[in-house]
């Protein structure tokens, strides 16, 4: 296979990441965005559509970061609070939030930690691959893949039966 000489090998691949990185970024937004502008008069969108009970977590902090506390408490435990718990991430979101508000900022911060994901993810396939197919190729596969696995979501804790088209009568259970 005819190889590129380095100048042009980088050239392509880092105009491919540019792309790449942006189509990711904007297509993390969609969902966003589109909640953000269908949200009903008197209703929020925190910015999460799948686990909620994790995420509510989150946006309790980032609230307690808005209202300039750096030590944050779980509000979602009857538990003694010692008011300790330092998240550095859930801090800056805060301060963003407090312009922005919760459901944004944490759109922003998807999308912008998804292209920085996508920068350096590159230059590990950079380093195992000569071949400026194979880097593209492993790329896509990677971005695409770690992309939907939230298609395979599980409920743990319910049984989960495979839809029979015969009668319950034909059955063996």
């Amino acid at each position: 296979m005819n190889q590129l000489d380095p100048a042009a090998r980088r050239t392509y691949e880092e105009r491919f990441v540019k792309v790449l990185a942006l189509v990711v970024g904007v297509a993390v937004l969609v969902p966003a965005l589109i909640a953000l502008a269908t949200t009903p008069a008197g209703a929020s969108y925190v910015g999460f559509q799948t686990n909620f009970d994790d995420h509510m977590v989150y946006a309790a902090w980032m609230r307690q970061a808005m209202d300039a506390h750096f030590f944050f408490d779980n509000r979602f435990t009857i538990d003694a609070q010692p008011t300790l718990t330092v998240h550095v991430y859930f801090f800056v979101l805060g301060l963003i939030a407090k312009v922005t508000g919760i459901g944004l900022a944490c759109a922003l911060a998807r999308s912008a930690l998804s292209m920085a994901f996508i920068v350096l993810l590159a230059k590990l396939v950079r380093r195992l691959s000569e071949d400026v197919y194979t880097t593209k190729l492993a790329m896509t596969l990677a971005v695409l893949g770690g992309g939907v696995g939230y298609l395979c979501w599980h409920d743990f804790g319910r049984l989960i039966e495979k839809p029979s088209i015969l009668p319950a009568a034909f059955t063996l259970g």
